[in-house]
Order: C-alpha cells, then sequence, then structure tokens
C-alpha cells in the first residue's frame, strides 16, 4: 500500500458496507481516532507505526462487558484517546517480526504507571499481552 496509514485504515477494503464482516472491518476504529486530531495526524504522517487494530467486532465487545457504559459517550475521551494510542508502536512490524517475547512499547504513557511508554509483548501462540 503506498500512502499513509489513515488513508489505509478508510480504505474500502475495511469498511463493513463493503466487507459485510464486523470480524475485519475498521470502521469504529476508524471513527474515533477522527475525534483526536493528533492522533489523525499521527497516523497520517511519514512516521512509521504498526497499528494493533481493533476490528468493529471488539468495540461492539468493548460496550457489552459487564459494568462497562453502555455508550461510549459516556467514557471520558481522554480514557478513549489513552486506549487508541497504546494499540499504536512507532516502528514498522510485520505479521513475521511478531515473534514469541517481542517486547513493543507502545505509543501510550500512562503517568500513573511505574512502566512507560505502556508495553505490548507477543506471546508464544501469537496473542498479545498487554
Amino acid at each position: 500500500f503506498n500512502g499513509t496509514l489513515l488513508e489505509f485504515l478508510t480504505s474500502d477494503e475495511f469498511k463493513q458496507t463493503n466487507t459485510g464482516s464486523a470480524d475485519n472491518s475498521l470502521d469504529s476504529l476508524v471513527k474515533y481516532v477522527s475525534l483526536y486530531p493528533e492522533l489523525t495526524s499521527l497516523l497520517s504522517g511519514s512516521t512509521e507505526y504498526t497499528v494493533f487494530a481493533p476490528s468493529n467486532t471488539a468495540f461492539k465487545n468493548l460496550l457489552l462487558t459487564p459494568g462497562f457504559p453502555s455508550n461510549i459517550a459516556l467514557i471520558s475521551p481522554d480514557i478513549i484517546r489513552s486506549v487508541l494510542s497504546y494499540h499504536f508502536v512507532k516502528t514498522k512490524k510485520v505479521k513475521a517480526d511478531l515473534t514469541a517475547s517481542l517486547v513493543l512499547d507502545s505509543d501510550f504513557s500512562d503517568p500513573t504507571a511505574s512502566s512507560n511508554p505502556q508495553k505490548i509483548t507477543v506471546n508464544a501462540n501469537g496473542t498479545l499481552l498487554t
């Protein structure tokens, strides 16, 4: 793909209206990223990032979590921005690079945490430890 990450994420192949599958669609991610100029700018720039992009299904499941507000508008915008930033890594990684025990620095720094930036670790089975 020859373009920015934002152009890639907003391409037709990731729109649920085109794919029909919430598991492979990123409309919700694009919707929330677009609310934050700094995130839009980050994904529109020339710096290489890896995005662990939550699908529309992930957003739907989040809203179904017991105790979680059923309306995302009730959640602090700072929390949403932080969670989205956690999914960005300032380096280009492809699937083959994501080997067991690889630790990546996310773009999110939690001022209350002892370790900053926050880390993402690849488990032996390819899932992520967050």
